[in-house]
């Protein structure tokens, strides 16, 4: 193939985004840096995918029946078998350049997901990302303007606590199932337990997203942020296999949340360091909005 240049007028598109000012007021310096990183990562794929347009192009205008010979007498461009995704094709001039619509098409949505992806994570959200597709074109301000319309005016970790706090409300169901006990709080049939083929119990592969919703919540009230895993979350992250005969303990000085017991009916016990600590998490969840059956 020939050599590489990148002064095609296929360039052009990126052109459309120098006027933008990537800085966002908005974000924190940790946040703008994986931004623009996922930005100049974007920027490099489209560059390369735009050469290999124009490459294509100036071979059909060379003759425009050749494309059909070059499918006829299998004369294919193509590519090492080392090289990026965006570059692992091999086609005729014709099917290099429908080949290479898709390819924008799965670089948009990797890009997409990534900077979605990571502030999903970080900030509990629950952002999609099918609006931002039907865009032909997409910059990474156009997906931070859509992170923050979600919000409904709150900042990010406000709008992630909320969605934390609605979605553990909704896993109780019924204010019936969850009772205040002095330093301890029960969660009645909250997990579903079965017995494992080598013998012992594990959480119901059915729970295992409200397991991850549990780990965040109780982390999230002992360290007020989505960031850190408090060591009862972390004892719950290998939750094919639970303990039923022991409590998971968390005893350190300045724990809110000191222990946490399994029960082969499906109950949850969760010690707190004082009483008043309980009837703050009680609080913090608000679990009194929790309608009775």
């Amino acid at each position: 193939m020939e050599q590489r240049k990148f002064d095609f007028d296929g360039a052009s598109v990126l052109e459309k985004f120098k006027a933008i000012t990537i800085k966002e007021d908005r974000l924190t310096p940790e946040d703008q840096v994986v931004v623009e990183r996922y930005q100049r990562e974007h920027d490099e794929v489209s560059r390369n995918l735009n050469w290999y347009r124009e490459f294509f192009k100036a071979k059909l205008k060379e003759d425009e029946d050749s494309a059909h010979e070059y499918e006829k007498d299998k004369k294919w461009f193509s590519t090492k078998y080392d090289a990026p995704w965006y570059e692992r094709f091999k086609f005729s001039p014709k099917g290099g350049l429908h080949r290479i619509d898709k390819l924008f098409e799965k670089a948009k949505e990797e890009f997409v997901e990534k900077i979605l992806g990571y502030f999903n994570s970080k900030y509990n959200l629950e952002l999609t990302r099918s609006k931002l597709l039907e865009r032909e074109i997409i910059h990474s301000k156009d997906i931070v303007d859509y992170i923050f319309s979600k919000s409904n005016g709150l900042e990010l970790e406000e709008k992630g606590e909320e969605n934390l706090k609605k979605n553990f409300r909704e896993t109780i169901y019924w204010k019936e199932r969850i009772k205040l006990q002095g330093c301890k709080i029960k969660f009645v049939d909250y997990f579903r337990l079965e017995n494992m083929f080598r013998g012992g119990l594990e959480i119901s592969y059915h729970n295992r997203e409200k397991v991850d919703l549990f780990r965040r919540v109780i982390s999230f009230f002992e360290f007020e942020t989505f960031n850190v895993q408090s060591l009862l979350a972390r004892q719950l992250e290998d939750y094919k296999e639970v303990n039923v005969e022991e409590e998971y303990r968390d005893e350190g000085e300045g724990q809110k949340i000191r222990g946490l017991r399994l029960y082969k009916n499906g109950n949850v016990d969760l010690r707190f360091a004082s009483p008043e600590i309980a009837r703050e998490f009680w609080n913090t969840f608000e679990l009194d909005f929790i309608k009775e059956r």
